[in-house]
């Protein structure tokens, strides 16, 4: 008594190869392409969609790291110009100017307007390059 082996029976879950005339059918083509051609859509509008998602994360990481980066830096820079301002310092002038000097009360020798407290800032404001004579 021999036992059955594999090739004698069919296994069920193996379905049987189609016949040559099911294979030349024209239609049964042309809905194999409208399939292949349904799934390539649709997986172009998914990776579409996925382009679109990543793009858009992008976006919103830079922003935020604009946010939690470049404004401290903004805020300190406002902070350090205007505690220079306060201080005194001065950026400018950048172009030709007029000097003024203001000499307030009388002109005389023991006087806060004397010529000891006058000629010292009169030499200071003609040295400054952007200050022009009149002449």
């Amino acid at each position: 008594m021999s036992e059955p082996t594999s090739l004698d029976t069919p296994h069920p879950a193996v379905a049987p190869s189609p016949s040559t005339e099911d294979r030349s059918d024209p239609s049964v083509l042309l809905e194999l392409l409208r399939e292949m051609r349904g799934q390539r859509e649709s997986f172009d509008t998914a990776q579409k969609l996925a382009a679109a998602e990543r793009k858009s994360e992008r976006r919103w990481r830079m922003l935020f790291q604009a946010l939690v980066f470049g404004a401290p830096l903004i805020l300190g820079a406002i902070y350090f110009l205007f505690f220079l301002s306060s201080t005194g310092f001065r950026w400018g002038p950048f172009g030709d100017v007029v000097g003024i000097v203001r000499i307030e009360g009388p002109i005389a020798a023991n006087e806060r307007a004397s010529a000891d407290a006058v000629v010292p800032v009169l030499a200071k404001a003609f040295a400054s390059p952007n200050v022009k004579d009149a002449m």
